[in-house]
């Protein structure tokens, strides 16, 4: 096969083009060979070289929580086997035996995936369970309700990059609250911004909850409400 011919089946199976001359590169009908000079490069990947696996990973033996870890957020896998004796280089096992390398690889991974069905299924069995005794929530959830409504606290969220609980009894004013988190807070404030997070669930985001019309303006006199999420503007 020429090297015309191959590089033009490269080019239609849509596979990296090696750099090539200008004049080659124009017989083909790939991207690159529009640019000039005609070099295509491979798209960068992110790649990330994880040793240590050994028998046990499963159960967090060796560097297993890590290894398995890191291959969650990964959307493939090459698993090198080392296939030679050296005295210089040192197995975990002794001595370089592939097949049973391979194996524990595969029995490792499929323990650490039955872990995970394992755990999703007690939580589906826990929530049946709720389900069944006519429970919406677990006591757990319950106790802490009771615990708020006994010593009479409610929840008020502020947000910048992240979502952040804050903790008060109830019944104080937005500049109150505002001293809560500082007191320049208070001492400085100026109006506000307010929504519910029942509003955030129904919206998705806050910006669209700006754009539903669910955010409002609240002075000094506001009381807090238990869910309310607030954006404190001040000057001091």
């Amino acid at each position: 096969m020429s090297r015309a011919l191959a590089l033009r089946r490269q080019a239609d199976l849509r596979l990296p083009l090696p750099c090539l001359p200008h004049a080659l590169a124009q017989a083909f009908p790939h991207p690159c060979s529009h640019l000039a000079p005609a070099c295509c490069g491979r798209a960068p990947r992110a790649r990330r070289l994880v040793p240590g696996l050994v028998e046990g990973a499963s159960k967090a033996e060796g560097l297993g929580n890590t290894f398995l870890g890191h291959i969650r957020s990964v959307e493939a896998l090459i698993h090198v086997v080392r296939c030679f004796e050296s005295a210089d280089v040192q197995h975990v096992l002794g001595a370089a035996d592939p097949a049973r390398d391979i194996e524990i690889i595969n029995t490792e991974l499929l323990l650490a995936d039955l872990q995970l069905l394992d755990k999703d299924r007690s939580q589906m069995e826990k929530k049946e369970y709720l389900v069944a005794m006519g429970l919406e929530r677990s006591s757990l959830a319950r106790l802490v309700e009771a615990a708020y409504r006994l010593l009479d606290l409610i929840t008020f969220y502020t947000i910048t990059t992240d979502l952040q609980a804050r903790t008060l009894r109830r019944g104080p004013t937005a500049p109150q609250a505002a001293g809560r988190i500082h007191s320049d807070f208070e001492r400085g404030f100026i109006r506000a911004e307010v929504f519910h997070f029942e509003d955030l669930l129904k919206a998705g985001s806050d910006h669209h909850v700006r754009e539903m019309g669910l955010l409002r303006t609240e002075g000094k006199g506001y009381v807090v409400q238990d869910g309310d999420i607030i954006h404190f503007l001040f000057n001091v």
